[in-house]
């Protein structure tokens, strides 16, 4: 056996440029629709990471996913990071993580043609684009409506 397929190797510790993780274990980036209509974390979405930093063995570096534009969203209730508030919002869980001994990266998306046409208005892309299938909604499946060209 080598070091690299030795299960113990994933409990030791690495860096990643300046980024320094107890673990080799990290949780896979995640969208969550916790936030408020207006894509602001909330405390309990703090608590959510900070329980993955606390597990011990997923605590290296569990992730957000979120959008930088209001139609980039995939889903109601997904956070942002687009503006001044959203940026702020995020304290608390970035707080609770490392005060819970791990890191936490974020990740930036887009949902593309898939994105949020619920206010403020329909998605934009390069291209409209009508993707198949529906979205499932609080109020149940709808059709998903085509992106507009920008």
């Amino acid at each position: 056996m080598n070091g690299h397929d030795d299960p113990a190797t994933l409990f030791t510790p690495m860096a990643i440029g300046a980024l320094s993780l107890a673990n080799r274990i990290v949780v896979a980036p995640m969208t969550r629709t916790s936030a408020t209509p207006d894509g602001l974390a909330t405390l309990r979405m703090a608590d959510y990471y900070a329980e993955f930093a606390r597990g011990g063995s997923l605590s290296s570096s569990p992730r957000a996913r979120t959008s930088t534009r209001w139609r980039a969203r995939a889903n109601r209730g997904q956070p942002g990071i687009a503006n001044a508030a959203q940026t702020e919002a995020w304290k608390p869980t970035v707080d609770a993580v490392h005060a819970a001994g791990a890191a936490i990266v974020l990740q930036l998306m887009h949902a593309g043609p898939l994105s949020s046409t619920r206010p403020p208005g329909p998605s934009r892309g390069p291209v409209a684009v009508q993707p198949a299938g529906s979205q499932l909604t609080i109020q149940g499946a709808r059709a998903r409506s085509a992106s507009r060209a920008s």
